[in-house]
């Protein structure tokens, strides 16, 4: 297919790849991780 040369299209593909992966294993809950649901009620009961 290549004849052993990396075409553009292919290095691309393989550095986001790369990337997503690392974001992945850097960050397992998400880029932008939601709150927990049980924090404000428990602060807020404990009286």
């Amino acid at each position: 297919m290549t004849d052993g040369r990396l075409d553009s299209s292919i290095l691309r593909q393989l550095l986001i790849a790369l990337a997503m992966i690392t974001i992945m294993l850097l960050r397992p809950r998400g880029l932008w991780p939601s709150p927990e649901h049980g924090k404000s009620l428990a602060k807020t009961t404990k009286v």
